[in-house]
């Protein structure tokens, strides 16, 4: 289980570029339209390397037409009120020592990993199991080379914020730190320990993953995803199945209304056969994509 795909692409973690200069990426977009209303899909990156050009003319088309921006979290301004959330989640009486959460053999692996993090083991003792793990994913950013603030989510919220619409979101951050802190502890831990493996190939799995999203291949995201979670139903079933099943909800009660909304979520809720593109087509809605130059994008 690939750790690293799954945080940077499914979930949270933590100015318009020039039509003239020709775009390096081109991201999947799709839209979904009713008689009153259009939504846009855009399956994003929650962290990218800094300088990374993904703005495409059919996005920026997309953010031109759009009333409102809509992410998986509306607002992560307030990093007082997020550590706040985190905490009230996170923190638990009596918990085991953070090594002995791991099997023997991976005890060392972790140790180290932890001591290059900085994270001392003593401030991580009253974390659960998944808050551990999540407490380590600025530090594999940092490893990674990829930047939070060059991000899709951070530039399409200060494009809307300039142009005075609103960014709303799908979810809380109480609701995605709740989807891990309702996993079993066992599925906790094995994301602990995905976290110790991953990281001897960490850089290849994020190239991997990069390399698809750049080039707007969903069969290539799903793919990854699917090696990485067929082997994990809870986590499947909790990240990705319930929370798109959510989203295409609210996508089809959002058609019934008037104006023009873009979407932009992790890439991974926008590939495969689970994907909320897939469950919307399966309720009898077109989704096209936009902006796609191959025959072979759907």
């Amino acid at each position: 289980m690939k750790m690293i795909r799954i945080l940077l692409a499914a979930l949270l973690a933590l100015p318009v570029i020039a039509l003239a200069k020709a775009p390096q990426v081109n991201p999947a977009l799709w839209k979904v339209s009713s008689k009153s209303a259009t939504v846009y899909l855009f399956g994003s990156i929650h962290a990218l390397p800094k300088g990374l050009e993904w703005r495409t003319p059919a996005l920026i088309k997309a953010e031109a037409e759009a009333d409102t921006l809509v992410l998986e979290v509306g607002s992560l301004d307030d990093k007082a009120a997020l550590a706040k959330t985190f905490q009230s989640l996170a923190l638990s009486p009596n918990l085991p020592d953070v090594l002995d959460r791991v099997p023997p053999s991976k005890r060392a692996g972790l140790k180290a990993l932890l001591d290059k993090s900085g994270l001392p083991l003593t401030a991580l003792k009253p974390l659960e199991t998944w808050a551990i793990t999540l407490s380590l994913t600025p530090f594999i950013l940092k490893q990674l080379e990829i930047d939070p603030a060059s991000g899709v989510e951070p530039n399409l919220t200060a494009d809307f914020k300039a142009a005075h619409k609103p960014v709303e979101g799908l979810e809380t951050a109480a609701y995605q730190f709740g989807v891990f802190d309702h996993l079993s502890e066992a599925a906790q831990r094995r994301m602990l320990v995905s976290s110790v493996d991953d990281m001897k190939t960490a850089k290849q799995d994020f190239g991997a993953m990069l390399r698809a999203w750049k080039a707007g291949d969903p069969a290539a995201i799903a793919k990854n995803f699917d090696k990485d979670l067929n082997t994990e139903p809870e986590l499947r079933r909790a990240l990705l199945h319930n929370r798109n099943a959510n989203w295409a909800g609210w996508i089809v009660a959002r058609l019934k209304g008037k104006g023009t909304t873009l979407i932009a979520v992790g890439a991974g809720h926008l590939a495969g056969n689970d994907s909320v593109i897939a469950m919307l087509r399966r309720q009898g809605l077109s989704v096209q994509r936009v902006g796609c130059h191959k025959s072979s994008c759907q």
